[in-house]
């Protein structure tokens, strides 16, 4: 017979091991961050004002005019999601997947959505102002008329983004790439554009970018190679009285205060503008 003693031992050493178990289990299983009575009440039409759907699955869902002021949709899935005329001011969309999205019309005012990807995302007539939008991904996303003022674009990648018409007034562009962006009547006055990088094949048509009070320090735009090196985009209003561009790493010449009309020949170049 086992003693007193030997049978509590046993019985305890029992315990721990159904512990260090359930922990493992507990472990290996996905965390689930969303409420789930939250996320039935956004799928049955209701306002889900402040709601909570981090990691939520929402893709492809039909979202229209759907109230989520100051909802927490930090890592949610809304890739293809349609969510045009939604309310999100003040959402946070931090790292969520948009890939896709339908936002036509939708209000993102104040909201917050570092390194989100809207890759593809149409975001015409969107209002972002003051939005949080550092590293996000805009890659060929449709931004017709969209509302950035104040917005913190910081790091954001908009290559072969569509702006035409966008509103970037006194928007952080700071380290922001807009390769292949399209910028025709871009209004980008007061925007800050340090190390900002632009391509030969960007677009500025109509009346080109309004850029009076921008700030433009060590901002690139690379040739490439043997292409025609044409630069007849014009950039009324411009400010750039404070700036000197800089050409193969010479002084090119000093920009101008209402307007700045630049050509080159075919040319390998690269064109830095830095502070005097």
């Amino acid at each position: 017979m086992m003693s007193p003693v030997t049978k509590r031992k046993l019985t305890l050493a029992a315990g721990s091991a159904l512990a260090l178990s359930l922990s493992m289990v507990l472990a290996a299983s996905p965390a689930v961050a969303f409420s789930q009575t939250d996320l039935e009440k956004l799928k049955s039409g209701h306002a889900c004002e402040k709601c909570d759907l981090s990691k939520a699955e929402l893709s492809g869902e039909f979202l229209h005019h759907a109230n989520l002021t100051g909802a927490n949709l930090s890592g949610a899935n809304l890739r293809f999601a349609s969510l045009r005329s939604a309310n999100l001011i003040g959402a946070n969309l931090s790292g969520a997947d948009l890939e896709g999205a339908y936002l036509f019309g939708a209000n993102l005012n104040q909201a917050s959505l570092p390194n989100a990807n809207l890759r593809n995302a149409i975001l015409h007539h969107a209002r972002l102002n003051r939005a949080d939008l550092t590293g996000a991904n805009f890659t060929e996303a449709y931004m017709k008329d969209a509302n950035l003022t104040g917005a913190n674009l910081s790091g954001a990648n908009l290559g072969r983004a569509y702006l035409y018409f966008a509103n970037l007034t006194t928007a952080n562009l700071t380290r922001a790439r807009l390769w292949g962006a399209e910028l025709g009547d871009a209004r980008m006055e007061g925007a800050n554009l340090t190390q900002a990088q632009f391509s030969m094949d960007i677009s500025i048509e109509g009346t080109g970018i309004h850029m009076k009070g921008a700030t433009w320090i060590d901002g690139t735009i690379p040739c490439n190679g043997d292409a025609a090196v044409m630069l007849p985009h014009r950039l009324p209003r411009a400010n750039w009285s404070d700036e000197l561009v800089k050409w193969n790493g010479k002084q090119f010449g000093y920009g101008r205060n209402n307007e700045m009309n630049w050509h080159a020949p075919r040319i390998t170049c690269e064109w830095h503008w830095k502070k005097k």
